[in-house]
């Protein structure tokens, strides 16, 4: 790798992964990633909170080409390690305000946690609009609206989220890291919004003149609250082993 397809990369950038580049006049930048020339030799180091050396990070190589690629490697874990502080940042947050049982505050979680999923790709994208359209669904069949005729956007969000439920079940059992807890917040959530979703059908029990209707729902509660057990049980037992060990 070059200079100048590493400064092509995202991580590269300031604000994100940081890169300093001492003979271009950079000055070393707290958490950064830095490149600094000296007498034939090339060296990287990343920097901690006080902009100081990480000695563990620093490497001098013989070659730049080198130098950029183990630059590289330090600007993507210094990214990974933002994002794994942050996420356990919101982690916290949201057990918190799970805990207050403020509705609004259970609504930012909500946002929030569909913020997480950004960094999965086409996955995560699939994941967030099929849980938004479950966070939203019953709104279609308030107790206040005067008719019924979304109760086939309703049925359609809730069969989103049976289909996004065999998914987090998958993905809660092949990772045993924050992928798999996230499955299982998702799994809570997508169970916490079917419930409201059924009791504002059971409210409005007489505007629903089609029995199949309430199939949606009813799965996505079943499915979602089996998902929730089976991936915190399995958490469970993981953290029970981890304590053993």
């Amino acid at each position: 790798m070059d200079r100048r397809q590493l400064k092509a990369r995202p991580v590269a950038a300031r604000g994100y992964g940081n890169a300093c580049f001492l003979d271009e006049g950079d000055a070393a930048r707290a958490d950064a990633v830095v490149f600094a020339p000296f007498d034939g030799a090339w060296t990287v180091y990343a920097t901690d909170e006080a902009a100081v050396p990480i000695e563990a990070t620093l490497r001098t190589f013989g070659t730049d080409s080198e130098a950029f690629d183990y630059m590289y490697q330090c600007l993507r874990d210094k990214v990974a390690a933002r994002r794994a502080v942050v996420s356990a940042r919101v982690e916290a947050d949201a057990a918190e305000e799970a805990r207050s049982g403020d509705p609004e505050q259970m609504v930012y979680r909500t946002l929030r946690l569909l913020d997480s999923y950004r960094e999965l790709g086409l996955v995560g994208t699939l994941t967030t609009l099929a849980f938004l359209a479950t966070a939203v669904g019953w709104l279609g069949i308030l107790p206040v609206r005067d008719d019924a005729r979304w109760l086939p956007v309703v049925a359609v969000c809730y069969s989103l989220a049976v289909v996004n439920m065999a998914a987090q079940w998958w993905l809660g059992r092949h990772d045993d890291g924050r992928l798999g807890r996230r499955a299982s917040g998702t799994a809570v959530g997508t169970a916490l919004f079917s419930t409201v979703a059924v009791v504002c059908m059971t409210i409005r029990a007489g505007d629903v003149e089609n029995p199949l209707y309430w199939l949606p729902p009813v799965l996505a509660l079943l499915s979602s609250i089996t998902v929730a057990i089976i991936l915190g049980r399995r958490d469970a037992r993981g953290r029970t082993r981890g304590r053993a060990s």
